[in-house]
């Protein structure tokens, strides 16, 4: 007689297609101690349509298996700083946050650096850049993001890095700027007072 468990994971062989089955043979898998399985089947919940968000926030969070969700992380860049979001702030985390911020700049470094960068791609390395003082490089960014979205509220990280930079003038303009295109934008306002 087959177990309860055996029937989670024998649902996903049944419906391959089905996100949630997938999802939850997965995490029957990892109770299981099959790493290799489980990772196998979180791989495929993704490819049929449950989030990389979602996967990773179950082997972060529910699972305590942040190192299987930089496995499944490793060479996407856009999984790399979701997860980033979800382990830079825990201190028993730092060493793989380390690891999984370098791989995600070397990627988006490459990706702005190409010929025509995603929007995306430059917000997240000026955001990045920002975090680690590196303000000169991010202005750069935050200015070639605005380039192609003017609107955006990210103008409001622009002024604090000009900020920082002494450019209070600069920082000003940007603050100003902003209110055009979002008058009610709160910080903004406040910064200015």
């Amino acid at each position: 007689q087959p177990e309860a468990g055996d029937w989670i994971i024998r649902g996903m062989q049944l419906s391959p297609e089905s996100p949630e089955a997938c999802l939850a043979a997965a995490r029957q898998l990892l109770e299981q101690g099959d790493d290799a399985a489980a990772t196998a089947a979180f791989h495929r919940a993704i490819q049929v349509g449950t989030s990389s968000a979602r996967v990773l926030e179950a082997l972060v969070e529910d699972a305590a298996r942040p190192d299987l969700a930089a496995d499944l992380a490793d060479g996407d860049v856009r999984r790399l700083v979701v997860l980033l979001g979800m382990i830079h702030k825990k201190d028993e985390l730092q060493t793989l946050a380390t690891s999984v911020r370098q791989q995600a700049t070397a990627l988006l470094s490459e990706a702005v650096d190409s010929e025509s960068p995603t929007p995306w791609a430059l917000q997240q390395l000026a955001t990045m850049r920002a975090a680690a003082g590196q303000d000169a490089e991010a202005i750069q960014l935050y200015r070639r993001f605005l380039a192609t979205s003017p609107n955006d509220a990210i103008r409001f990280q622009l002024a604090q890095a000009l900020e920082r930079q002494g450019q209070i003038e600069a920082a000003i303009t940007e603050l100003r700027r902003l209110l055009i295109y979002r008058r009610n934008y709160g910080p903004a306002k406040q910064r200015l007072r």
